[in-house]
């Protein structure tokens, strides 16, 4: 049965998928874990253990960022003389 959300989107998303989101590294998402940007969701067991986020977490975390880039440019923008 189809409540409206696609079968084929997974509600996690592993920190490999995080750091492609954010167009970024795994040791950046690592950064930002321990920085409180953002939360694991859970983590698989063992001393290397997989982290998985939320999938709304880390659409969060990317709107969030292309707003911080927007605006920097429009800061830039606003520095250069004409």
């Amino acid at each position: 049965m189809n409540n409206g959300t696609q079968a084929s989107e997974p509600n996690f998303l592993s920190s490999t998928e995080v750091a492609a989101a954010l167009a970024t590294s795994q040791s950046t998402v690592s950064r930002m874990v321990t920085a409180g940007r953002i939360a694991p969701a859970f983590q698989a067991p063992g001393i290397r253990g997989q982290r998985f986020f939320h999938r709304a977490d880390v659409d969060a975390l990317v709107r969030e960022e292309r707003e911080q880039l927007r605006a920097r440019l429009q800061r830039m923008d606003q520095a250069v003389p004409a």
